[in-house]
């Protein structure tokens, strides 16, 4: 085919040229941009995991109530009002 000469000498152009030096710098913005993308969207499927599961809703009550009531625990067993 005719084609071919043409195909074969761009191609062995552009083998001869050597990538940007900001090429990098894109390709590792773009990567660490889309890192950032799915760790946002995963807190925010998680949040509206919890705004729509009553289970969840209860559990994230729970683990509040949990670490809210640690100091007043706390301090009532330095108090010895309560033994462990």
């Amino acid at each position: 085919m005719p084609d071919d000469s043409d195909y074969e000498g761009w191609l062995n152009h552009r083998r001869s040229m050597s990538p940007s030096s900001e090429l990098l710098g894109r390709i590792m913005s773009a990567v660490s941009h889309r890192e950032t993308a799915r760790r946002v969207s995963l807190l925010i499927r998680i949040g509206l995991w919890v705004e729509q599961s009553r289970v969840a809703r209860c559990a994230a009550c729970a683990a509040a109530l949990l670490v809210g009531s640690m100091p007043f625990l706390f301090l009532a067993h330095v108090a010895q009002l309560i033994v462990f």
